[in-house]
């Protein structure tokens, strides 16, 4: 029966459907959290965002910015590496790793 009512619970609640913001918007939520010190929280509430989407927003934005953690990629490094003609497109991620460090 507990099953049941599991099953049941489940259909009764929808999923959010997964949205897409423009980078002005993403750029904007960004801001309020960095420059004008509101918590991610309070800005994910007001902007109707997950605190984990708004939280990895904020971390690229210090990393793209040279205030995060040393050695993670930048916006630009990932996209450098996700096109094909990087030549990495082939390894597989241990050969794709020791060649992100090497390209240090």
């Amino acid at each position: 029966m507990d099953a049941e009512l599991a099953r049941e619970s489940e259909s009764k609640v929808s999923k959010r459907k997964r949205r897409e913001f423009e980078p002005e918007f993403k750029a904007e939520a960004v801001r309020l959290v960095v420059q004008e010190g509101r918590s991610i929280n309070d800005v994910a509430t007001s902007q109707d965002l997950y605190h984990s989407s708004l939280a990895d927003l904020v971390k690229q934005a210090k990393i793209d910015g040279g205030k995060g953690l040393v050695g993670a990629a930048t916006t630009a490094e990932f996209e450098e590496l996700s096109r094909p003609h990087s030549g990495l497109g082939d390894l597989n991620p241990s050969e794709f790793r020791e060649a992100w460090i090497q390209a240090d």
